[in-house]
């Protein structure tokens, strides 16, 4: 098991949108997996995209290593909202999936417009202290 998920969203949606799938993609993940330490955001161009991924992603759990064979843990989100369109796919941070997600670029990353201010950030959280508290 890792403590990493990879989620990876449709670049095409609107923010908040891209936002939302990948919140739905992290829970529903969770949901039926458990939950990982660490989230990673991927973006892919659009819908046919993230479709191949998924192809990618069930080649790569139908041939592993017979011998060592865990099933690799992954998810796909199809938005109701959106006619049932896939939005989200969230998966275990292993190995193959590191590999076969490479190419992909990390979503919300900070860039710049054209005079050189920050056009977006991403951000980390910090737990400050127990929700029960």
């Amino acid at each position: 098991m890792s403590e990493r998920l990879y989620v990876v969203v449709r670049a095409d949606l609107p923010i908040g949108l891209q936002l939302a799938q990948v919140v739905h993609a992290a829970l529903q993940f969770g949901r039926y997996v458990g939950e990982r330490e660490t989230v990673v955001v991927l973006h892919a161009p659009d819908e046919a995209a993230l479709g191949a991924i998924s192809d990618v992603l069930a080649l790569v759990d139908a041939n592993r290593d017979a011998d060592v064979w865990k099933p690799l843990h992954w998810v796909m989100f199809q938005e109701p909202d959106l006619d049932m369109q896939l939005t989200a796919v969230a998966a275990d941070g292993t190995a193959e999936v590191k590999r076969a997600l490479r190419h992909l670029p990390l979503a919300f990353k900070s860039s710049r417009d054209s005079s050189g201010a920050r056009a977006h950030t991403a951000g980390t959280c910090t737990p400050i202290g127990d929700a029960t508290s």
